[in-house]
């Protein structure tokens, strides 16, 4: 971290101990840059897409930074481990990409990031927005509400479905000002529509649960 000299930084948060049902996740970093090596040929120059007939990513440069010392002992520390290394990256000028882990490590990652405001974009099937945010505590449905005691937070949710979000979420989601928008939605009314109504975001962070996609892609 102290010699970082790139665009983008990758970060691996191998952790399952946030999660409450299936553990596993923590061989999500692996595995996701396993799957990368088939690209490893790829140009210096950029990449060049058909669709829009541009070079993107031209000049960028890379790093892997490996993975956050996770502490099986202590949630609370491996949290705070997550934090100081998002934040080293933002010292350094670097873009960070973060590969979980279960989707506890957003709020480190936020909180790590130190900007405000900031709109929190979140792709899940779940709100996320149960428990009472204990900071030191990691967990997958509790980030939510332990982000949103960052300063200048906020969320757009997008793609909740199923059976395991109840009223009782949506009116915690709610009460922080957040934006919900349904898979159901989306098929409705179509992704330009859903976009067009969406507030003004400002500055992003994106937090993607592989469980947003459809069961059939993401089993």
């Amino acid at each position: 971290l102290s010699r970082l000299d790139a665009d983008i930084a990758i970060l691996g948060v191998p952790v399952d101990q946030g999660t409450s049902n299936r553990p596993g996740q923590r061989y999500g970093p692996r595995d996701i840059r396993e799957a990368s090596l088939i690209y490893a040929w790829a140009p210096a120059e950029g990449f060049y897409y058909i669709d829009t007939e541009q070079t993107v990513l031209k000049g960028v440069w890379w790093a892997d930074l490996g993975d956050v010392d996770v502490v099986p002992s202590s949630m609370a520390q491996t949290s705070r481990n997550v934090t100081t290394a998002v934040a080293a990256i933002v010292r350094r000028g670097a873009f960070p990409v973060v590969l979980g882990g279960d989707h506890s490590i957003a709020f480190p990652v936020v909180r790590g990031l130190g900007v405000e405001p900031i709109t929190v974009v979140h792709f899940d099937a779940h709100l996320d927005a149960y428990g009472d945010g204990d900071p030191d505590v990691l967990n997958h449905g509790g980030w939510v509400q332990q982000t949103s005691r960052l300063p200048g937070v906020r969320f757009v949710q997008i793609g909740m479905r199923g059976i395991a979000n109840d009223a009782g979420g949506v009116a915690r989601a709610r009460r922080l000002g957040s934006t919900i928008v349904t898979a159901e939605r989306v098929h409705r009314e179509g992704v330009r529509a859903v976009l067009a109504s969406l507030p003004e975001l400002g500055t992003i962070y994106v937090s993607l649960d592989i469980d947003v996609l459809d069961p059939s892609l993401a089993p």
